[in-house]
């Protein structure tokens, strides 16, 4: 579940575009929040919560940060479902800076998140040196999440990678000049940093070859499919042309998580208790394409 722009504040906070809600005046925006996000949360039931930026009112307004900052951490630890967040313009407030916010979140219970490479005091994290001596323009909050298959099972299923957007960029005295007769206000932008970053991360995940009908493995194209069909090629990013398939062609799909990996591998079906109705997906360890070795093979 991602949830985007709570805007709390250590006070009660200020009821805006709601009208229809009678009670928010008298309980607060803040409450009448909470109350419509716990109803959410015990309906969809998430296995994660992400704030999508902007926890924060905003500068000169949220007067207390840490409070309201405890104010968040109380309510969602208490739903006790993992949770994370990535900063927006607003988080980015004067009395403490979006470094020591990310401290105080990762003392929280049920909380998940990471600082990401190049940010001081978060050495326990265990990254690697980040990839540019500028690392001040990396932001704090890129960091990847993996979701396994099970508590018991380690297999990873998912990568969740999370930037941080920054807020404002540098203005030169210009563009302050132009601010201040009027002109709008621009927000900063992903930096090449993190993009290289996330070349490199993406580039470390494994990479899956999944059709769309489960099967007992591959076969070659040819012995399955008509001349007319055998034209027409399948594409797997990042390697080459799948030669290998397994069902009617419109039927196979790729899925890939980037275009900079160097392995794919194949998944299987297996049954739960010899149970034909309780299928369990897991991913097989069948090396189906190797960039080092240019080699395809079947599995």
């Amino acid at each position: 579940m991602q949830i985007s722009d709570l805007h709390f504040s250590a006070s009660g906070g200020k009821c805006i575009s709601a009208d229809q809600i009678k009670t928010c005046e008298q309980d607060g925006a803040d409450l009448t929040t909470k109350k419509f996000l716990s109803k959410a949360i015990k309906e969809a039931r998430p296995d994660l919560i992400v704030l999508g930026g902007d926890q924060l009112l905003g500068k000169d307004k949220t007067f207390d940060t840490i409070s309201t900052l405890t104010k968040i951490g109380q309510f969602f630890s208490g739903e006790k479902v993992p949770w994370t967040v990535v900063f927006g313009n607003h988080d980015s407030d004067r009395s403490l800076a979006i470094e020591e916010q990310m401290y105080l979140f990762k003392h929280m219970p049920f909380f998940v998140g990471k600082a990401g490479p190049g940010v001081p005091g978060f050495e326990e994290e265990g990254l690697p040196a980040p990839l540019t001596s500028r690392i001040s323009d990396m932001g704090v909050g890129n960091y990847i999440l993996q979701v396994n298959a099970s508590l018991s099972d380690p297999t990873q299923l998912l990568s969740l990678y999370f930037l941080d957007s920054h807020d404002y960029p540098r203005r030169s005295i210009s563009q302050l000049w132009d601010l201040a007769m009027g002109g709008n206000n621009k927000f900063d932008w992903i930096k090449k940093s993190q993009i290289e970053w996330y070349k490199k991360s993406s580039n470390e995940q494994p990479r899956i070859l999944r059709p769309y009908e489960p099967s007992q493995g591959y076969q070659d194209r040819s012995k399955l499919m008509s001349n007319k069909e055998k034209k027409k090629p399948i594409g797997l990013i990042g390697a080459l042309d799948v030669r290998l398939a397994r069902g009617w062609e419109r039927r196979v799909r790729v899925f890939e998580v980037s275009n900079f990996g160097e392995k794919v591998e194949t998944f299987e079906i297996k049954h739960a208790i010899d149970t034909q109705n309780l299928p369990v997906v897991r991913l097989g360890s069948h090396l189906l394409f190797d960039s080092s070795s240019d080699t395809l093979t079947s599995t």
